[in-house]
């Protein structure tokens, strides 16, 4: 048994490097690409200070048309000054397409070099193919150095994340966001307190192989290469419906939450069993919320021709 000390020892200070690295590959590599191929870093204009409208703006980021005239006869100010200072306000808010194109190319960045490892570490070992090797001989298992250093990648990446939320660009999804990344340190540092590594990494490696092709859909998508970000999306939908929908509940939390049991029935004695167990439900429905973002993003996608993520909009 690990103790939670030592999963604490590396990944967090491993989760402020990845954030310097991140920091690194966007000013050094992905912003010169972006502006090479004409993406514009444009800063929007300042809006005049007004304590009145900072306030409202506070409380919702979408004004009405009773709520532009409210505002007009309260502050004596004309209807089109106040819509002006609203859309410089909103575009101070939104990111640039470069810096979309920058957090789209680190997350690609990260996750083809985290599948590729996954891959390269899993492939050739039987408990990918059977989940109940996971959990055979499992007061005796070794844990091999390449199994390890995937997982503390996987978990430094989880703090990362978890730190980065601060400046990370903000969604509509940014609550569950949160949830997701402290319910994944959570998970990882209970499966390593506890010696599970096999289901957790095999569970890893098959679930952000999904966000490969959703960043590849984004970056095509703003360099402007719209038929390559739709099929690319296409693709990226069948395969998270399959992971996170099909083979998330039905394989790889049924691996915990049922074969375990069936195999060690002492387990359901235990409280871990019960925090995991609570934890798989908790990723089960934010993938099913995320599903609900991708399929309308998609139909978006096929019947007007473009997309908007439908998580991007700023919003109280």
């Amino acid at each position: 048994m690990v103790s939670v000390l030592s999963l604490l020892l590396y990944p967090v200070p491993g989760g402020l490097a990845f954030l310097c690295v991140r920091y690194l590959l966007a000013k050094f590599l992905f912003k010169p690409f972006g502006l090479w191929f004409g993406l514009r870093n444009s800063k929007p204009k300042q809006v005049p200070p007004n304590l009145v409208l900072e306030r409202e703006f506070s409380q919702s980021k979408k004004w009405d048309h009773h709520k532009v005239v409210g505002l007009s006869k309260q502050l004596d100010m004309s209807q089109e000054k106040i819509e002006e200072w609203l859309s410089l306000k909103q575009a101070q808010v939104h990111a640039s397409v470069l810096d979309k194109f920058c957090d789209s190319a680190w997350n690609f960045f990260y996750y083809a070099t985290e599948t590729t490892l996954g891959f390269l570490v899993l492939w050739d070992k039987p408990w990918l193919w059977d989940t109940d090797e996971c959990w055979r001989n499992f007061y005796s298992q070794i844990v091999t150095r390449d199994v390890w250093l995937y997982f503390m990648w996987c978990l430094a990446y989880g703090w990362s994340q978890l730190f980065g939320l601060t400046f990370n660009i903000k969604r509509r999804d940014f609550y569950i966001m949160v949830i997701h990344h402290v319910a994944f340190i959570t998970l990882l540092t209970l499966s390593g307190t506890y010696d599970a590594f096999r289901l957790i990494t095999i569970t890893i490696f098959v679930c952000d192989s999904t966000d490969v092709l959703l960043e590849i859909s984004k970056i095509a998508k703003y360099l402007g290469y719209e038929k390559c970000a739709f099929y690319a999306f296409l693709v990226f939908t069948f395969w998270w419906i399959v992971v996170r929908v099909v083979l998330f509940p039905c394989w790889l939390a049924k691996g915990f939450i049922v074969d375990l049991p069936r195999i060690y029935p002492f387990v359901t004695q235990m409280w871990i069993y019960y925090v995991i167990t609570i934890l798989c439900f908790v990723f089960g429905v934010a993938n099913l919320i995320w599903t609900y973002f991708i399929v309308k993003t998609l139909i978006q996608f096929c019947v007007t021709g473009t997309s908007k993520d439908a998580r991007s909009d700023c919003d109280e």
